[in-house]
């Protein structure tokens, strides 16, 4: 058996680590002798003694370590070789820093990033940004763990930010800015970090300060431990709020670039846009697919004015502009009208800026508590296209709720277990259904909250394409799908939102059916300048009169005021 020899004394010019702790790992694991690595690593012997596989793996975390004693003892304790002996006595040191000792002093090449090639050349971005900061001599980062909170925050400003609300760092990854959830990727990033400031470290030309640096930087930025404090740290240098995400509401995030609503213009992303959204669609301006124009011809029966106000309502939806302050309902008497496929269609271009609402959103409903989580109001921060499918028949509803959220004022909600927090509400709510949800507050309708776009036709099955949706899936069409969006809200802007016959009439039609005290009145009150009748007698009336009719009767006080529109109404001398 081989035992190691901690007696012979060689000079080693070992030059330190130059990578984190999980890198190592990595590069040992994928490198061309990995599998033996792997193998060793996990307590394996390859045949031979436990002591000759401990100095085995010692020889490879020799290299990859730069000689680094204390990392490569870290390492060794975190693999499934480690056992009692590494800590016992032999002579004046324990077993383990004999054979890491050992393995230094045989070793006959360390790990080198930088090689023989000029420095700049294999420098990464990172350590550029490290040579500009000067973190061995800038006060800024002294201080201890706060001081490296602060380096990690200035590095990465650009790229990465915390938000209280949210209690999350948010991430851009080229693209958009994403939720880093549990902290993942700024455990990685922070990695990257750790690897740069240890490069860094061999450009700092004076000897004592290259050394301080050394142990007050590198070798605890290569500790995980260590790297977490510095990112809980960093978290209040520059946290952003989430109203400052998405807060331009014309610019609209796509797979090759950023549209800029109000004129159209198309750039490259941006990270200080801070868009947090993106549709999977790539803007192609000539992008155009006669079967979609056909599709929505189809549904709107040929009508050209209700066609043109269906395209200018969704194109509307690509925007975060909500100054009309309406809900739309894609309303069909019978099934198979298209409003649906339109719907998905749409959804799928929005990609984030839409979602699916839940019925239920906009449904009074009698126990609901103002301090429970309001999650499906907070899953609309920053959406735009708010769909709402098929509500069942009979759904009442909450009209309070439906003007706070159509009425452009700021919202607040939270996510369960995290802070509330306030958002300007960018979405517009579309409703497909077969059912009209029952409505008791006719000031949605004097508002004008409401819009009907009908969809009068039905597709018999001999009628029905069963690859539409597919059809409108392909990239190419999407692409044509969005410049069909684009275009109506042009068309918006240029021409306004003044609806179509057939969407006038729809509309007053369900304003009519739904004021129940106004059908009441035609249909049992005779006016008479002469008569007198206590409001307590017409009040049972008009209770019997919706039990029979099926429908939600008022309380007696808003009936009250609802009479005045028939008759005087006061109380006796």
């Amino acid at each position: 058996m081989v035992k190691p020899n901690a007696d012979i004394k060689v000079t080693v010019n070992a030059p330190g680590s130059y990578l984190s702790d999980e890198t190592i790992i990595e590069k040992m694991f994928t490198s061309a002798n990995g599998e033996k690595t792997k193998a060793l690593w996990n307590g394996g012997n390859d045949g031979k003694s436990a002591s000759e596989g401990d100095l085995a793996l010692c020889n490879i975390l020799a290299f990859w370590c730069g000689g680094d004693e204390e990392q490569m003892d870290r390492l060794f304790r975190s693999s499934s070789r480690i056992r009692d002996k590494w800590d016992e006595v032999h002579g004046v040191e324990t077993y383990g820093n004999i054979t890491i000792k050992k393995a230094i002093r045989s070793c006959k090449e360390f790990y080198k990033p930088l090689g023989k090639t000029v420095a700049t050349e294999d420098f990464n971005e990172l350590v550029l940004v490290l040579i500009k900061l000067k973190p061995e001599s800038n006060p800024r980062y002294k201080h201890g763990d706060l001081g490296k909170g602060r380096l990690f925050a200035d590095v990465f400003k650009n790229i990465a930010r915390y938000v209280p609300e949210r209690k999350k760092w948010y991430i851009y990854d080229g693209i958009r800015w994403v939720a880093d959830v549990g902290s993942l990727k700024a455990m990685e990033i922070t990695k990257d970090l750790a690897d740069a400031i240890t490069i860094y470290s061999t450009t700092i030309k004076d000897e004592a300060t290259r050394e301080f640096f050394t142990n007050d930087f590198v070798k605890k930025w290569i500790q995980r431990g260590m790297r977490t404090t510095y990112i809980s740290d960093a978290e209040s240098v520059y946290p952003v709020p989430m109203k400052k995400f998405d807060s331009d509401i014309y610019l609209f995030n796509v797979k090759n670039g950023t549209i800029d609503l109000k004129d159209r213009s198309f750039r490259e992303h941006r990270p200080e846009d801070f868009i947090t959204k993106l549709s999977p669609v790539d803007y192609m301006p000539l992008a155009r697919n006669e079967r979609f124009l056909q599709f929505v011809d189809e549904i709107t029966s040929g009508d050209t004015d209700k066609a043109k106000y269906l395209q200018k309502s969704l194109g509307y939806s690509l925007t975060g502009d909500t100054r009309f302050e309406c809900m739309f309902f894609l309303y069909g008497e019978t099934t198979r009208n298209g409003n649906g496929t339109l719907m998905e269609s749409v959804l799928l271009v929005c990609g984030d800026y839409g979602t699916t609402v839940r019925p239920e959103t906009i449904a009074l409903k009698s126990n609901a508590n103002s301090q429970s989580p309001s999650e499906d109001i907070s899953r609309l921060a920053g959406i735009r296209f708010a769909d709402i499918s098929e509500p069942s028949r009979g759904l009442l509803l909450n009209a309070a709720q439906v003007k706070n959220m159509t009425g452009n004022d700021t919202l607040n909600a939270r996510f369960l277990h995290e802070n509330s927090f306030d958002f300007k509400p960018q979405f517009k709510l579309y409703v497909n259904t077969n059912y009209l949800p029952v409505i008791t507050d006719m000031t949605v309708f004097t508002s004008n909250r409401v819009l009907i776009i009908p969809f009068d036709r039905h597709f018999e099955e001999r009628e029905q394409d069963k690859t539409l949706k597919a059809e409108f899936e392909k990239p190419e069409v999407q692409s044509a799908i969005l410049n069909w969006l684009l275009d109506g809200y042009d068309l918006l802007m240029g021409e306004g939102f003044k609806p179509p016959q057939s969407v006038i009439e729809a509309t007053a039609n369900y304003c009519h059916e739904s004021d129940k005290i106004s059908q009441f009145a035609e249909e049992k009150l005779i006016e008479d300048e002469t008569a007198e009748v206590r409001t307590s007698v017409v009040y049972e009336h008009y209770k019997h009169w919706c039990d029979d009719n099926g429908c939600y009767s008022e309380n007696s006080r808003n009936f009250n005021q609802e009479l005045r529109k028939f008759g005087n109404v006061g109380r006796r001398a």
